[in-house]
């Protein structure tokens, strides 16, 4: 999902090209042959796509090759659904809930959240809870460099937990939550620190999360 109507072209395009490959191709003449997806990437989806500040396309191709067959990958991306679409949507994002009712989810909002003012940070949280996902991928992104510089890894997708772990504004903070509080959801920032009042024997309390920056 991206707002953009450029990256949704390209996933289109890229969709489109390796529909065209022939079966059994190998991952070498899929990428260097004259019409390849090398050059398919200079001629085509740099009008939609850039490679900013990271690693260009054969060293990152030669790379995710050696990774994944490229039958895998044709499959894949024959399976890629893209929506023009605001990810603080919530409309839409309760839409997708209800089609992957009971099945694991995975959502990599990139660097949307650290990336948009605080109303719509707020809107992106509770998008991504609304999905209950088993596991959320953001980053941020620098200011002077452009490019994301930190990486978190979460299993408790919780708002308040995700605005606390990625230091997020206080404005944010305080707003996510005042709506869990509404909605008697307890806080992740004190629910570990706080003492029951009648402590039962044989049972345990455990919040499940991962976060993790580089």
């Amino acid at each position: 999902m991206d707002n953009s109507h450029r990256t949704y072209l390209a996933w289109k395009q890229i969709q489109a090209f390796f529909a065209a490959s022939p079966p059994e191709e190998a991952w070498r003449d899929f990428l260097h042959k004259s019409d390849g997806f090398l050059e398919f990437i200079i001629d085509t989806l740099m009008d939609n796509v850039r490679f900013d500040g990271g690693i260009e396309p054969p060293e990152y191709f030669r790379h995710f090759s050696k990774l994944y067959s490229l039958d895998y990958v044709k499959k894949v991306v024959a399976g890629v659904v893209a929506i023009q679409q605001d990810w603080g949507d919530l409309e839409t994002f309760q839409k997708i809930a209800r089609i992957y009712v009971g099945r694991p989810i995975v959502v990599y909002p990139s660097n949307i959240i650290d990336f948009v003012d605080c109303s719509t940070q707020i809107r992106v949280l509770k998008c991504i809870d609304c999905l209950k996902p088993c596991l959320s991928l953001c980053t941020n992104l620098d200011s002077v460099r452009k490019m994301p510089t930190k990486s978190y890894v979460f299993t408790d997708c919780r708002p308040s937990f995700m605005a606390e772990a990625m230091g997020l504004s206080e404005e944010t903070k305080t707003a996510v939550l005042d709506a869990a509080s509404i909605a008697g959801i307890p806080d992740p920032t004190t629910a570990a620190t706080s003492t029951p009042t009648q402590p039962q024997p044989n049972t345990s309390s455990n919040t499940s999360s991962n976060t993790s920056s580089n």
